[in-house]
């Protein structure tokens, strides 16, 4: 079972507890001070770096990530953010069905049961999720506060439980990509698992946690988007073939109540309040297999909340591609 410390009531030092795999990370109070345009311009500084293309050209547009809406609405090229930002009131029609298009069954909402990931699911076809029925025309403004989760790196799928390989990868993106691997490295990671089972869980290759500052690479995420009457019910991640690698959680915005309990639905729960900047790092068979999700949230919370997660799907190295033509 993953466990947490209590809170501490100095914010600014690191909380685990020894064997539990979980580490939460809170940023340097100097740097949760700056006011919005200070952060703006710290980031604006640390992500410049020397021209790569002249003066004057276009920069090249990336593929927009997809979000839950893209299922739904024919939103434009541009994404659905930018579209909001030059024109608010743009009106965005529903998608037609794709061919194959698949709609998830009648009912009230099911529980999350996916099967641990393997080449087999990764070779698997992924039908088209089939959009809603009886949409009517929405603009972007009205498109907006329906957004609720984003993907980056590998597209996931939601209907299969499973990535969808054949769709390519995004990148994740170097400044997220270096804050999880900084978090990572950051980790005492021999203190972290010093009561945990020494083979347990690992699989056939052992603990492998001596390497993660150098084979942690992610390469996937998903960025939700949640607001103060929205909820996550407990669930485990079995997508990824890297099982026991970190899953690094970023928390931005309003507060919220994380709860992670063991490897059933049974092992009653640990709260955790994290704020903004909070990092939650899961690693290790037994916090990466404990079933987690979101508390309803405080009532002192406002509005929306936003959550970046990000891990690492495959070894570092591997393709994929090459993996399903052996």
């Amino acid at each position: 079972m993953c466990s947490t410390s209590p809170s501490s009531t100095t914010r600014d030092r690191k909380r685990s507890t020894p064997g539990d795999g979980v580490d939460v990370q809170t940023p340097p109070r100097s740097s949760r001070c700056l006011s919005p345009m200070q952060t703006q311009r710290r980031r604006a500084r640390a992500s410049a770096g020397p021209r790569t293309r002249p003066l004057g050209a276009a920069r090249p547009r990336p593929r927009t990530n997809d979000t839950n809406l893209d299922t739904h609405y024919a939103v434009p090229p541009a994404g659905l953010w930018r579209t909001f930002l030059a024109a608010p009131h743009t009106p965005i029609p529903p998608r037609v069905p794709p061919p194959g298009a698949v709609a998830d069954p009648p009912g009230p909402r099911r529980l999350i049961a996916n099967a641990p990931a393997s080449l087999s699911l990764a070779a698997a076809p992924k039908p088209p999720p089939a959009p809603a029925p009886q949409l009517a025309p929405a603009t972007a403004a009205q498109l907006v506060p329906r957004l609720r989760w984003a993907n980056i790196g590998w597209a996931y799928h939601w209907g299969a439980k499973q990535y969808d390989f054949a769709r390519g990868a995004q990148p994740v993106g170097k400044p997220a990509a270096a804050v999880c691997a900084d978090a990572v490295r950051s980790v005492d990671w021999a203190r972290v698992f010093a009561a945990a089972p020494p083979l347990e869980g690992w699989g056939e290759s052992g603990p492998d946690w001596a390497a993660w500052a150098e084979t942690y690479e992610p390469d996937a995420g998903i960025v939700n988007f949640y607001q103060t009457k929205d909820t996550l019910m407990g669930h485990v991640d079995r997508s990824e073939l890297c099982a026991t690698a970190p899953l690094v959680s970023v928390s931005l915005g309003n507060a919220a109540v994380f709860l992670i309990g063991g490897l059933t639905r049974d092992v009653a729960p640990l709260a955790l309040l994290l704020r903004s900047g909070d990092v939650v790092v899961m690693a290790g068979p037994a916090c990466r297999r404990a079933y987690h999700g979101w508390a309803p949230y405080a009532r002192y919370m406002r509005t929306t909340r936003i959550n970046v997660n990000v891990r690492q799907v495959f070894p570092r190295g591997f393709d994929p591609a090459l993996a399903a033509q052996a």
